[in-house]
């Protein structure tokens, strides 16, 4: 087994917890599309799981995306724990309460790979 570097990025709406888009970069890693899940155990707190087991996620990224509107700077979305194959993200609105906000994540992490299977992933 080979560790490998992984990116996992996307964007979800914070209201219906529908994946806006996603990616995963090499995109020939045998993940599924979109390549995590996301539930929202309570307002404005969201626990994006990655598919893949192996994966784990020591570097997430997170900010706030806001639709058709201006942008306070006090409107925010960042990493409330991280752990491996998890993200919690948390969301607020422009008074610093817990609100359901739309957010983009990039996590840059690891998975492992047989040796035999890198020939096929370049």
């Amino acid at each position: 087994m080979v560790k490998r570097t992984i990116l996992i990025g996307g964007t979800v709406d914070g209201v219906s917890l529908a994946v806006l888009s996603s990616y995963t970069m090499p995109n020939s890693v045998g993940f599924p599309s979109p390549p995590f899940k996301v539930t929202r155990p309570q307002p404005g707190t969201y626990d994006v799981e990655f598919y893949r087991e192996a994966f784990d996620a020591p570097g997430p990224v997170v900010t706030a995306t806001i639709y058709g509107g201006a942008l306070n700077l006090q409107d925010n979305a960042h990493v409330f724990d991280s752990k491996k194959n998890y993200i919690r993200i948390r969301t607020g609105d422009s008074n610093g309460n817990p609100s359901n906000r739309s957010f983009s994540f990039v996590a840059v992490g690891t998975y492992e790979v047989e040796i035999s299977s890198l020939a096929n992933s370049f």
